[in-house]
């Protein structure tokens, strides 16, 4: 007899690696992209010690980081990709200054990463990674929120 469980849902919740490091940097992708990007814009506006704040817990989810460059790259890309979409939108000069300076940075630090080789395996993804990385995002939304107030 055919087992029903593991037909419909298979393997979706099994662990994908068996890596600590991988699930440590899973979980600190998110925080460090929206304390970052917070950081920054909170910077130079007139509540410039949350964006202290902001900086420097995404400087601490960057060094617990076992991928630094990675994480580092990608909120680089994301940064950039926001900058492109904000050119297109509303052409204005400060958006095109913002995305060519962080493709430069991505350019460079790129070259950095090309011939980089990760500390562990990426495995190909399953729903217990998409739950990790959701909890990680929620939780991060909401320790902003409660350093915004």
């Amino acid at each position: 007899m055919p087992d029903w469980k593991r037909l419909v849902v298979g393997d979706a919740f099994r662990l994908p690696s068996r890596n600590f490091d991988y699930y440590r940097d899973l979980l600190l992708a998110s925080p460090f992209l929206i304390f970052a990007i917070a950081g920054i814009l909170r910077l130079f506006d007139h509540r410039w010690v949350v964006g202290a704040d902001c900086i420097g817990i995404s400087v601490i989810a960057l060094s617990l980081a076992r991928e630094r460059l990675l994480l580092f790259l990608g909120a680089l890309a994301f940064c950039a990709l926001r900058f492109l979409i904000a050119v297109v939108l509303t052409q204005d000069w400060r958006g095109y200054v913002g995305f060519i300076t962080t493709v430069t940075l991505l350019v460079a630090f790129g070259r950095l990463a090309r011939n980089h080789k990760p500390s562990y395996n990426w495995p190909e993804g399953s729903i217990a990674e998409l739950l990790l990385g959701l909890t990680s995002f929620i939780l991060a939304l909401k320790v902003f929120l409660l350093i915004d107030r």
